[in-house]
């Protein structure tokens, strides 16, 4: 990992980090949103 990144300049691989933590942040978060939505969706029918 170290190898792989020496040419990288130390601030920008912290910026990509912080994109790639927030990216996943979205994602799982947008994932919750969708499964809680299918849970009320399927409830709803259900009844």
């Amino acid at each position: 990992m170290q190898t792989l990144f020496k040419w990288v300049d130390k601030n920008e691989l912290d910026r990509i980090n912080a994109n790639l933590q927030k990216e996943v942040y979205l994602t799982t978060a947008h994932r919750g949103e969708e499964a809680s939505a299918s849970v009320i969706n399927g409830s709803q029918s259900m009844g």
